[in-house]
């Protein structure tokens, strides 16, 4: 071999042998893995209807009409769903690998208006870095599911399980589950649910349980991991206990989007709330999946766009990064 060529070699192994020690970061893509209603995605200007299967990269945009709502694995066990009237855009996505480990992966998503349920497997705390902006703060979080909505001048965030980082200004909150911070109730300071004036605990309740039914549908579709169902038994635990009047929605919307979860939501308010059995049973009863159409709602699926999620085509599911 020549000396040239065996320069060229070492340096090639050199160089690899620096990124395996100090890592590599490299852009990733998130995966439509559900649309119902109408939605649309704008990349580079252009406006095209939004369809499952669709791998969407930093800068697309998605907007939802209403009783409209998208799926989206950011990554594997990392899901955000985009409910109805909302706009979001896709700020950041990526992979960090060190020695041929995955050791970060980065989601950052821009909340420019409406409502987004984050569903993140808490196995993966380790390696999750997920942030959803609006623009007057951002929430931080690494293994949990919380809610994020924005009306152009106000923000709810609500953790479901887990904790949750709110950093607007200066100021930093931390909200665990149960709790929700509301940037025009008490500063945006941590406050339990049960506490918040009604208008504002009506929402969060709202906001719970459409939480908890998008666990259920991610853990009808393999997507959290083993910790799923773990995940669904401390959403609805949580819920319950910082809002017992929440069951019958909770009930509703498990029956009607996922239902082979709905033993869970039973056997728990059994358990922490047992004077609510009679509701959820009622629920349950009056969601009958066989003969409904693919995009109803139940009866007492709460206003405010909060549509029920909808089961996913298991097909349509990445695995891979």
């Amino acid at each position: 071999m020549r000396p040239r060529k065996i320069l060229a070699s070492f340096l090639a192994a050199a160089a690899l042998m620096v990124v395996a020690a100090f890592g590599q970061t490299l852009n990733s893509d998130a995966t439509v893995l559900k649309v119902a209603g109408d939605a649309t995605v704008t990349v580079g200007g252009a406006t095209s209807p939004l369809k499952v299967g669709a791998k969407l990269s930093p800068g697309a945009t998605i907007t939802t009409g209403a009783d409209s709502e998208v799926y989206l694995q950011a990554h594997t066990g990392t899901i955000a769903t985009v409910k109805a009237n909302s706009v979001v855009s896709i700020d950041e996505l990526s992979v960090t690998r060190e020695g041929g480990k995955v050791t970060k992966e980065k989601t950052a998503i821009n909340l420019k208006s409406g409502n987004l349920v984050s569903a993140l497997d808490p196995a993966k705390r380790a390696v999750n870095d997920y942030q959803v902006k609006t623009p007057k703060g951002v929430a931080a979080a690494r293994g949990t599911t919380f809610t994020v909505s924005y009306n152009g001048v106000n923000y709810t965030i609500v953790a479901t399980s887990g904790s949750v980082q709110i950093t607007a200004g200066d100021t930093v909150v931390n909200i665990a589950g149960g709790q929700a911070s509301v940037s025009n109730v008490n500063g945006g300071a941590a406050t339990a649910v049960a506490s918040l004036p009604a208008e504002q605990k009506a929402e969060a309740i709202q906001a719970m349980a459409v939480a908890v039914a998008t666990i259920a549908v991610a853990l009808e579709n393999n997507m959290l991991g083993a910790s799923g169902a773990a995940e669904l038994q401390d959403a609805v635990r949580t819920v319950i206990t910082a809002a017992p009047e929440a069951a019958r929605d909770v009930a509703a919307l498990v029956a009607a989007s996922a239902p082979s979860q709905t033993d869970v939501v039973v056997d728990t308010v059994r358990d922490v709330a047992p004077q609510q059995s009679g509701a959820v049973q009622q629920a349950i009863r009056d969601v009958d999946p066989p003969s409904r159409a693919p995009d109803s709602t139940p009866s007492q699926t709460p206003r405010n766009d909060a549509t029920t999620p909808q089961p996913i085509e298991p097909g349509v599911i990445s695995r891979s990064q």
